[in-house]
């Protein structure tokens, strides 16, 4: 099977990422000449070219035309952090928040079926119990939902995903403890999550994605009724 280009560049992004969180490569120093990073990842040079614009793009690198690539002193978290009053100025409207959310929630929803772990599937299954057990309490129950989302984004093993869903999950929480105060929607919400466990737990990511994309779609009709 051909792998396509950009899954090749996906990869490289990862691995490069990886290794300087390992240390193999230095903040402040110069990043191995192409040549050498395809030889590295066994890549060809356009693919090293576009993983280290993409790089540059999110500030994890800097390229100085013929001088070499320097890796960047970055904190990812605190840069996505700074999204946030960003939205919040901005007024950023329900639909696109719910369209991002989406998006992101139904790849790390895939992901998480093919990368989770025993353990990650246990905390799964504790949120679930634990939101079974305080239905009454609304701000408590909402709070676990959203840990119960962030936990599954965390197990696709996609860091930057899992960041920007952060970010999102913040602006939406005071909106989803309105929507999340109703027994119907309780119901409807367990349901869903436990499909989603049980779709992780047989390794379906194509099930994964189609529940979380039903999930998240119920939400979103759920919270625009309720701003009507």
């Amino acid at each position: 099977m051909v792998i396509k280009q950009e899954t090749l560049v996906d990869k490289v992004v990862d691995r490069i990422l990886e290794a300087a969180k390992n240390g193999d490569f230095i903040i402040g120093k110069k990043l191995p000449i192409h040549e050498e990073l395809q030889t590295m990842f066994g890549v060809s040079r356009n693919t090293i070219r576009e993983a280290l614009q993409r790089l540059e793009s999110i500030g994890v690198v800097t390229i100085r035309q013929g001088n070499g690539t320097y890796l960047n002193d970055v904190n990812i978290k605190r840069s996505l952090d700074k999204l946030t009053p960003i939205l919040k100025l901005n007024n950023t409207d329900l639909s696109s928040l719910i369209v991002a959310r989406k998006t992101l929630e139904v790849q790390t929803a895939q992901d998480a079926a093919l990368c989770a772990t025993e353990e990650d599937i246990r905390e799964f299954e504790y949120y679930l119990n634990e939101m079974k057990a305080c239905t009454n309490d609304v701000q408590k129950y909402t709070q676990l939902d959203m840990k119960f989302h962030l936990a599954v984004a965390r197990s696709s093993g996609n860091a930057i995903l899992y960041k920007f869903f952060e970010v999102i999950s913040d602006l939406m929480h005071a909106q989803q403890e309105a929507v999340i105060n109703s027994s119907t929607m309780v119901e409807v919400s367990r349901h869903y999550h436990t499909g989603l466990i049980e779709a992780i737990k047989a390794r379906d990511p194509n099930k994964a994605a189609s529940i979380m994309a039903e999930h998240i779609d119920n939400v979103y009709h759920r919270l625009s009724d309720g701003i009507e």
